[in-house]
């Protein structure tokens, strides 16, 4: 054969890998030769075995399903739980009640139903207060833009304290990448609850308890 590979005796002698190597060694000669890779590979292919392992959801119990909305990631799905997203309203209200800004804004405390929470993170104030609750002066708040007596916000400025927002997140530790100011704006569920989460952990070592993120 122009290309083998040897399987190591200890290898096969386990039960799941000795299991492998039955459907790859088809000529039970101990190597595996090109022809049989691409034997394996072209059924691998054939099968899909990606797409046809992913599980339907039971939307029956309370989980949120998001599709992926840009062209790369249609096919995708994202899910949060009502009782995951609760705990963080619940959560927010509580730590931020006496922030009488947010208060004046009409911003808490954030209802319980429907896509508030989301909603309330759009302009990215709530995200910066949550910040500096979480480790204290990590944000100047002077240095957010504010709602206009009208309670107009330019897309701007929302992108301006977004970005603080997300530099503020990375400053006390939190894991950011593939998050952006527009993820943010556009207020996605999965990204905008996963950094709830980090940010909510208490950054001497204990984190946010009943919350289970599984997206």
């Amino acid at each position: 054969p122009l290309v083998s590979a040897s399987w190591d005796s200890s290898v096969l002698s386990s039960g799941i890998n000795a299991e492998y190597g039955d459907i790859c060694d088809s000529y039970k000669d101990g190597t595996i030769s090109f022809d049989e890779f691409l034997k394996i590979l072209n059924g691998v292919k054939t099968k899909n075995n990606f797409k046809e392992s992913i599980k339907p959801i039971d939307e029956s119990k309370k989980i949120n399903v998001h599709k992926g909305t840009e062209k790369s990631s249609a096919w995708t799905t994202h899910t949060y739980s009502e009782e995951e997203k609760l705990a963080f309203v619940d959560w927010i209200n509580f730590r931020l009640e006496k922030d009488e800004q947010l208060k004046t804004l009409r911003m808490l405390p954030i209802a319980e139903d429907g896509e508030a929470l989301f909603k309330a993170l759009h302009n990215g104030i709530l995200m910066n207060k949550l910040v500096n609750d979480s480790v204290n002066d990590t944000v100047d708040e002077r240095a957010l833009n504010m709602p206009d007596a009208n309670g107009k916000l330019s897309i701007f400025k929302i992108q301006e304290n977004q970005t603080l927002a997300l530099n503020s997140c990375l400053a006390i530790g939190c894991y950011v990448i593939s998050i952006g100011a527009q993820d943010l704006i556009d207020a996605k569920p999965h990204l905008c609850l996963g950094l709830l989460w980090q940010v909510g952990r208490d950054h001497r070592g204990v984190v946010l308890r009943n919350i289970c993120m599984c997206h």
